[in-house]
């Protein structure tokens, strides 16, 4: 058996680079062939026989249609592909994962798309609808007098959420159907966003009640054999803000834990079980 992991990351990720060897290293311990491709922004698409797990830094729509495209390809050649295509679409753009999340469910953050932006009341954030890390997110304190006026391709381009304010986010890892490992990262400056915080190290901590549910569920309403799932506290529940279907798997973290290896595993047997 040979998989072959194609990577879509043109930003200079260092996570991307180390999470991939982490993979590369759980395939290979397996004695499994195994092939790192590039995947460029431009130009043919790589060829891939029969398994292709595709691993991705998507910051923004030609970005997430780039890889959409790529998926599609592979998927009518009949290779099977993980994340399939329209996982992928799902979990990369948050006005369908909110859709998503609310039809299966599963407790997640109030979204709204930008034109309902003046209706709300009280502080919001606006977010890019395809993108991480906290990257072009705005906090906007009065929506009705803030004076920001978009333009109809930026209404296309963000959605908007009510501000909860939290000074920690878990981000839980599910491979197979359980949770392995949650990272708890705490806020250590004023940055609303507080998995943003310059300093910030998450640690290891155990799955408080209920939240487990939850990110399993998110997973599970996508179809995503593995991934990771970004929570917050509010009023005693634990909500989903995002869903990452090509998560980072490289932390400085206790060499007891191992995020690769229980995700390895469920993507093997995910492929396994479609042949």
């Amino acid at each position: 058996m040979k998989i072959d992991i194609i990577d879509y990351s043109i930003y200079g990720n260092t996570f991307d680079v180390l999470s991939n060897d982490l993979i590369l290293a759980c395939a290979r311990k397996k004695g499994l062939r195994v092939a790192l491709t590039k995947l460029e922004k431009n130009g043919p698409f790589p060829q891939c026989l029969s398994f292709a797990w595709l691993r991705f830094d998507l910051r923004n729509f030609f970005d997430l249609q780039r890889i959409m495209d790529y998926a599609a390809f592979l998927e009518s050649g009949k290779c099977l592909v993980f994340p399939p295509s329209s996982a992928i679409d799902t979990a990369e753009d948050k006005w369908k994962t909110f859709k998503a999340l609310r039809a299966a469910s599963v407790p997640t953050v109030d979204t709204f798309l930008l034109e309902n932006l003046t209706e709300l009341k009280g502080p919001v954030v606006l977010k890019p609808r395809v993108g991480w890390g906290g990257r072009g997110i705005i906090l906007i304190i009065n929506p009705d007098r803030s004076g920001f006026n978009p333009s109809p391709v930026d209404k296309d381009l963000f959605i908007c959420q009510p501000y909860i304010k939290h000074d920690r986010i878990w981000t839980v890892a599910v491979a197979g159907g359980l949770v392995t490992a949650v990272l708890r990262t705490d806020n250590l400056g004023n940055d609303f966003r507080s998995n943003c915080t310059c300093g910030s190290t998450p640690k290891i901590t155990a799955c408080p009640p209920g939240m487990a549910s939850s990110a399993i569920g998110a997973l599970d309403c996508l179809g995503l054999a593995a991934g990771t799932v970004d929570m917050i506290e509010y009023e005693r529940k634990y909500l989903v803000l995002e869903i990452n279907s090509a998560p980072r798997l490289s932390y400085v973290l206790p060499p007891s834990v191992d995020l690769a290896g229980p995700m390895f595993d469920a993507v093997l047997s995910w492929f396994r079980s479609l042949q």
